[in-house]
């Protein structure tokens, strides 16, 4: 139990991370870049989502970045687990990245989807 509660507090994850939803679903997978591809509809505008949805991260450890773009600061990592995304934007290359719900007030935790 202290296990999770090390990495809750490590990632600044909520219940809203991993409440259900039944909304799209993204499933993703890194690269050797530890960046990660996923199979998503989006529209193509720079911030394209206001909805709410859920992902399901299959790797053990993708980099949450401070915002959309791996030039921004790594601000930890999150495994295997459904999370929900709030926001989307493009980066520079023509990434898709998600802003995880727990860091909706900041605006600083973003995975590539």
């Amino acid at each position: 139990m202290s296990k999770i509660c090390n990495l809750i507090e490590k990632w600044s994850l909520t219940q809203y991370d991993v409440k259900a939803s039944t909304t799209t679903t993204s499933n993703t997978n890194t690269n050797t870049n530890n960046t990660s591809t996923a199979n998503t509809t989006s529209s193509s505008s720079t911030t394209s989502t206001s909805k709410s949805y859920k992902v399901k991260v299959t790797a053990s450890d993708l980099r949450i970045r401070a915002n959309a773009g791996t030039n921004y600061a790594s601000k930890g990592y999150i495994g295997k687990e459904d999370f929900i995304i709030v926001k989307e934007k493009k980066d520079s290359s023509g990434k898709i990245w998600g802003l995880l719900k727990s860091y909706e007030k900041s605006q600083n935790g973003w995975i590539v989807l």
